[in-house]
């Protein structure tokens, strides 16, 4: 992201990722997988096949596409919907001091590659691949390569080349990519956000720190000196399928108030106990609507219910069921 760290906030061991000891899975699932909303769903499509080596799994007419990575576990996808060409982006620009969902993360054993690759097929980045010093628990640091992807509608995503250190997700060896291994987003109130990943989705936080950016040198091209705190938070015992807030303190804004909007339009998780989770949600005084019966391609028939959270993102809380139409 193009950052010059000011301070380790966590300290969790030489890898800062790695799982905690655990009691056992956590009541929601790690991150499934992000859903966008395109105004071109056919160029989308081609830079998750062409670029990114997904698979397409379609559904009926109107219920959008799921694309995954054959034999990369665990399963993550993205799920690609139509969204009317005249809606707004709901990052115009690529905006990322704009509150709400960010980015993907997708783990790539060669950050040089994927670019070279992806601008072969006429995709751009936003600054070709960043290297970035990271605090690694332990008072030292490691070094990590990022290339961050200017996909459509406003859309980024980022690739994550962790040389020597365990990916963020399984890669898969004949692209050399792995993922969606994370989702991003711009919070209002970091505090509150946290509170909902553990109350709701009941996440851990396992790392935190403070940078400043490295403005146009830097991934997300905020202006120079900028102060930003990184939170990353997981289901308990994984390793993939995380979560990262960001607060950029006073450079935040809101982004545009239409309704439709083109971008990310939610995360996807899986639980077995999606009134529980729904309960948890109420109680932290969210509104989450009935749940409902879809069959989603690359999941088959769920319990459905979309919990919007203010200044972080909708969080899409599936439950397998039976009887879908």
């Amino acid at each position: 992201m193009g950052w010059m760290v000011e301070a380790a906030l966590s300290s969790e061991g030489f890898d800062p990722l790695a799982p905690r000891p655990s009691d056992g899975a956590g009541p929601v699932s790690p991150l499934m997988g992000v859903v966008v909303a395109s105004g071109d769903p056919d160029r989308f499509a081609r830079l998750l096949s062409q670029g990114l080596g997904l698979q397409a799994m379609p559904g009926a007419p109107g219920q959008g596409m799921a694309f995954v990575r054959p034999g990369v576990e665990p399963p993550a996808m993205v799920y690609l919907e139509a969204a009317p060409p005249e809606a707004p982006a709901r990052r115009p620009g690529y905006d990322a001091a704009i509150a709400g969902p960010l980015a993907a993360g997708f783990a790539v054993a060669d950050a040089s590659r994927i670019v070279t690759h992806l601008e072969g097929l006429g995709v751009r980045t936003t600054a070709g691949v960043v290297e970035m010093t990271l605090p690694d628990g332990q008072g030292g640091t490691y070094r990590v390569r990022e290339a961050h992807v200017e996909a459509p509608d406003g859309v980024l995503f980022l690739g994550i080349d962790r040389g020597t250190m365990t990916p963020v997700s399984p890669i898969d060896s004949a692209t050399g990519v792995g993922g969606p291994a994370y989702a991003s987003a711009v919070v209002t109130d970091r505090a509150w956000a946290g509170r909902v990943l553990t109350d709701v989705l009941g996440y851990e936080r396992r790392r935190a720190f403070a940078f400043r950016s490295s403005g146009l040198a830097g991934g997300l091209n905020l202006p120079e000196g900028t102060p930003v705190t990184l939170e990353q938070w997981f289901a308990p015992g994984a390793r993939t399928g995380y979560l990262v807030l960001l607060d950029v303190g006073a450079a935040m804004r809101p982004g545009p108030a239409a309704v439709a909007m083109r971008g990310i339009q939610g995360w996807l998780f899986t639980t077995d106990r999606l009134d529980a989770a729904l309960d948890r949600a109420r109680a932290l005084g969210l509104a989450p609507p009935a749940p409902r019966r879809v069959r989603r391609p690359g999941v088959g028939c769920v319990r459905e219910a979309p919990l919007p959270v203010p200044g972080l993102a909708t969080l899409i809380l599936m439950e397998r069921a039976q009887g879908c139409p």
